[in-house]
């Protein structure tokens, strides 16, 4: 029942927000089409895949059913892939027929495979696909939108959609760590941003107690070399970092301060313990985990494609710029979905609340300083799960150095073997 509160909500905010630019006109695109207006068998068939397994479907169609144009001067056909099983494994075997086959869905809005989310994304390497010529080149598209606002996307999370052709994926939603600390309460001497090893080495408590919270996948920044189809370092360095971060936690699980994991999903799904509820008559200090170049790292979750082959591109760009419109950022359930958040920059401030929270002016502030450290942001791909991989593995009490190195070995090898055969 919550779902379809939201749902007639997200739907009721589309309407308004399409009525401010002028949507009482009859003739205006952004109007979804009325019973007799139009004969929708003429109207071009713009295909839209949409692989948003953590999304509800009724909240997809919902937007499509609001895009500018479509109903009038084209229509939109969607194709949602199955969640997971041998049915979602025949529908990704035939779409990259189709696409290698120079066919395929005109759209592809897709969320990235997360390591404990799902099953494998369509495109596994969003940067492989990127230079393997599927996707569209979108500079000159992009400098004539008309619903996003590009000066106020998060620069380096977008630049993670550049290929060697230009702009040819749109991240739509990213993660990275963030942590509150009751600012009455704790306190750091250390200069933020700092390298991983500085914080685990720091005499701060604090310090420490950050490092221990780290990913390894995320502490190691950009996990592959994509010119090369290599990882992005050799086995030797990652057994060394592991071995340091498995050290670290033994050192400080003791000792290590609790922080708050801030939530940006939905308070109403969540309740207020895990939102940014909690901020309301307190005051915090924000805090994230560092990788080992001194920087935070942020994860893609989502993101947008127009297909190389599309014989609509105009169309489907139409379908990409109004999803990054910031009004439809704020609402639209994939841009909260997995702790993620939107990339335009002025959401959840205390002047442009999204997914109904918001930020006092001194938070957000706070908040948005953290976000300038970020220095890598990628793709989620199975490397992560790798990674991911060697923690499970080793038995963290008693392991031995040995046992660490052989399981290393072994999810490196992985690695080297999906990049080589990506």
């Amino acid at each position: 029942m919550r779902k379809s509160i939201f749902i007639a909500l997200v739907s009721l905010f589309l309407a308004i927000f399409l009525i401010s630019c002028g949507s009482k006109n009859q003739d205006d695109p952004s109007q979804p089409n009325q019973s007799g207006q139009t004969d929708k068998s003429s109207l071009p068939q713009l295909s839209v895949l949409v692989d948003l397994p953590s999304v509800n479907g009724g909240s997809v169609d919902d937007f499509f059913s609001y895009v500018p144009g479509n109903g009038k001067d084209f229509l939109i056909i969607t194709e949602t892939l199955p969640p997971e099983g041998q049915e979602r494994s025949a529908a990704l075997t035939r779409i990259r027929t189709e696409i290698l086959a120079g066919k395929g869905p005109d759209v592809f809005i897709c969320t990235c495979w997360v390591p404990g989310f799902g099953e494998e994304g369509l495109f596994k390497f969003p940067n492989q696909a990127m230079e393997n010529r599927i996707f569209l080149p979108l500079d000159d598209y992009i400098s004539g939108a008309k619903y996003m606002e590009w000066d106020r996307l998060l620069p380096v999370v977008m630049e993670a959609g550049r290929g060697r052709e230009g702009q040819m994926l749109l991240p739509l939603a990213y993660r990275f760590d963030v942590f509150l600390l009751d600012r009455g309460r704790f306190s750091s001497s250390v200069e933020f941003p700092a390298t991983w090893d500085e914080l685990a080495e720091s005499g701060d408590k604090l310090a420490r107690s950050l490092a221990g919270y780290v990913t390894p996948y995320d502490m190691m920044g950009e996990l592959a070399d994509y010119d090369k189809d290599v990882p992005a370092f050799s086995e030797d360095d990652l057994f060394e970092y592991m071995k340091k971060v498995l050290d670290h936690l033994k050192k400080v699980q003791s000792e290590s301060i609790v922080p708050i994991f801030l939530n940006f999903s939905d308070s109403k799904f969540n309740g207020p313990d895990y939102t940014m509820d909690l901020l309301k008559g307190r005051e915090f200090d924000f805090f994230s985990t560092y990788n080992k170049d001194g920087g935070i790292t942020a994860d893609i979750t989502t993101f947008g494609g127009i297909n190389r082959n599309s014989t609509h591109p105009d169309e489907a760009f139409t379908v990409l710029d109004f999803l990054l419109n910031r009004d439809v950022q704020k609402g639209f359930t994939i841009y909260s979905a997995m702790h993620s958040l939107p990339t335009h920059m002025d959401l959840y401030s205390n002047e442009y609340p999204a997914h109904g929270q918001a930020m006092s002016e001194e938070h957000f502030e706070s908040f948005s300083k953290l976000r300038d450290q970020i220095n890598v942001a990628k793709f989620y791909t199975p490397l992560e799960g790798a990674m991911l991989g060697i923690t499970a593995e080793f038995d963290f009490k008693n392991g031995t150095e040995d046992e660490l190195r052989k399981i290393v070995h072994k999810h490196y090898m992985e690695m080297s073997m999906m990049l080589a055969e990506s």
